[in-house]
């Protein structure tokens, strides 16, 4: 997984994205050179002919395996995940081509999954798991811990299932799309197979808004068009519409015990842009970066967001103080703003109690990721008219810290399903196997039929992504979106404990100061726990760099090599340095 995931997998029901998700989510290393070029590919029509080169071969002209039960664990089943019927589809699929081969599902809520997944991976026995479903925080738990399999080394090869000379070139973004889950781990290791992202989208928690509470509220205007300042004011109009209407309890948003983080992560994602620069500026990054600047052109993007903000970290420069104070009173003002929108009581509810406020039209809106759309549908088919519209911008009117731009992709896979290496990787027949489902899994024809059961996004190129879904998404516009931002790290670097420590906030038990203190503190721990292999990881990726450099011929090629080792050695050097202040 990336780093930058490593840390979105603690607010992961709180992000803007997925996760999937990937969320989810998000590099410190690497160009992106080819992940422009592909999201055109995202474009093919629905009805475009068939890619006879890509689709699967007949099952006499498959190659045989030995006859066994590939088990794959998933928190996605019951008829209500249109994702596992979507897992389902594809493995019965697969056991027509191959009829030696049985997929079974294992069922795992999250609740307990990690338990469960970590005892598997001790095991090599026929029921221990074979593939398991991993989010980022899961991946960032086992990752330097050789359980499970590199798929990198299996992706340098051809798939069985497609034209393309490696099973690499058939994601979005190619090779590069995988930099940053390499560079995470101290192995330099692919540890998952991707599934429902595309690198190019950063997948939102827009707002999901009952349309005829609006009309009879008064509200005309677009809430697609709404400044941050418009939404605060139409919320409390269509709340007090509500209370006089419908119940005296009626609120404008729904929360539960899950999401109230929400719109810290909401409010957060747009603060903060090119805070530090000056200071970085001034970094000594001691002989082994001298003379390299974090700053400079040659710098990919926002290639060094995440090493500089672990770097910030531990230095102290996101703590409670100087001008940060100013930073954080506006944040959380803002955010106790929307706390008033939301239900009492709604830090003891769950997300499925939450959600029947909306589809029983207690509420008139409620915050939703892309995975409960066919639920949303299916509660209020017959009952209302319901509308999607993303977090409105904050500006400079709201704060002086507002960026002004969404939180933008940035072309890195950070979860799929990984591989148990004690039971399959160890097993050159079961790996081949195994290897093989996860081509088709992953092959343009099966991936087609994927996205419209599912409703999901698909990582294959060509791969027409339900066009419902792109009021999911936030813009793509290089103008409108950005990744240089702080955002509410300290907060959410505290990893677990952010949540409550946030929750005690809103109850009135910690002042702000008070809550950044403790975030700040365990930030800094986290750096440390995190990041303490990243140096090394890093140092492999130069490494490689170093001798694709001693044979590049192509002037072009060369400096592109130069300039990712020049941004390779500093988040080196800031990782290392971030480590060492936190401890």
């Amino acid at each position: 997984m990336t780093t930058k995931k490593a840390v979105s997998m603690l607010v992961v029901v709180m992000l803007f994205v997925v996760a999937v998700l990937s969320a989810c989510s998000n590099n410190e290393s690497g160009s992106n050179t080819k992940t422009d070029q592909t999201a055109a590919n995202q474009q093919e029509p629905a009805n475009a002919p068939a890619d006879t080169e890509n689709t699967a071969a007949p099952a006499e002209e498959q190659p045989k395996f030995k006859d066994m039960t590939i088990r794959i664990m998933t928190w996605q089943f019951g008829e209500e995940s249109s994702f596992g019927k979507g897992y389902r589809a594809i493995a019965d699929d697969y056991m027509q081509v191959h009829p030696e081969i049985k997929v079974e599902f294992v069922e795992q809520p999250l609740d307990g999954y990690i338990d469960k997944l970590n005892a598997n991976l001790e095991l090599d026995s026929e029921t221990a798991i074979d593939i398991a479903q991993l989010q980022p925080w899961m991946i960032d738990q086992i990752k330097n811990t050789d359980k499970l399999v590199d798929m990198g080394p299996l992706m340098e090869k051809k798939s069985a299932y497609a034209s393309e000379a490696t099973w690499y070139d058939t994601f979005i973004g190619e090779k590069d799309a995988f930099t940053s889950a390499k560079a995470s781990n101290k192995f330099g290791a692919v540890l998952f197979v991707p599934s429902d992202t595309n690198p190019n989208y950063y997948v939102a928690q827009p707002i999901v808004y009952n349309k005829d509470y609006f009309q009879k509220a008064g509200i005309t205007s677009d809430p697609k068009t709404w400044t941050w300042s418009d939404f605060i004011a139409n919320a409390k109009l269509v709340q007090e519409w509500g209370k006089k209407n419908i119940d005296s309890d009626f609120t404008a948003l729904a929360s539960d015990s899950e999401h109230y983080g929400w719109a810290v992560s909401m409010i957060g994602g747009q603060f903060g842009a090119d805070l530090f620069d000056d200071q970085f500026a001034k970094v000594d990054f001691n002989s082994e970066g001298a003379g390299l600047d974090p700053n400079a052109d040659y710098v990919h993007g926002d290639s060094l967001l995440w090493s500089k903000i672990s770097y910030a970290i531990t230095h102290g420069w996101l703590d409670y103080k100087g001008d940060m104070q100013k930073y954080y009173d506006d944040m959380m003002r803002l955010y106790s703003e929307v706390h008033g929108l939301y239900q009492e009581g709604f830090e003891q509810q769950s997300s499925a109690e939450s959600s029947q406020l909306f589809y029983t039209g207690r509420v008139a809106m409620m915050q939703a990721h892309i995975g409960s759309k066919k639920d949303i549908e299916t509660n209020t088919q017959g009952m209302f008219d319901f509308g999607v519209f993303l977090p409105p911008l904050l500006t400079k009117e709201n704060t002086q810290f507002a960026t002004g731009k969404f939180p933008k992709a940035d072309g890195q896979y950070s979860d799929g399903f990984g591989v148990n290496k004690k039971k399959a990787g160890n097993d050159p027949d079961r790996l081949a196997a195994v290897t093989d489902f996860m081509q088709f899994f992953t092959s343009k024809e099966e991936q087609s039929k994927y996205v419209e059961i599912a409703n999901s996004f698909s990582p294959t190129k060509d791969v027409k992504n339900p066009e419902e879904l792109m009021d999911w998404v936030f813009p793509l516009e290089a103008d409108k979106t950005s990744n240089e931002i702080y955002g509410h790290m300290i907060i959410e670097w505290a990893g677990g404990t952010w949540p409550g420590y946030v929750q005690e906030y809103i109850q009135g038990k910690k002042t702000v100061q008070q809550l950044i203190e403790a975030t700040a503190k365990d930030a800094k721990k986290n750096v440390v726990d995190w990041y303490s292999a990243e140096p090394e990881a890093i140092q492999a990726q130069i490494a490689a760099k170093e001798e694709s450099l001693k044979a590049a011929q192509d002037d072009a090629l060369k400096q592109t090599l130069e300039n990712d080792i020049k941004t390779l050695k500093i988040a080196k050097v800031l990782y290392a340095e971030a480590v060492k202040a936190g401890k």
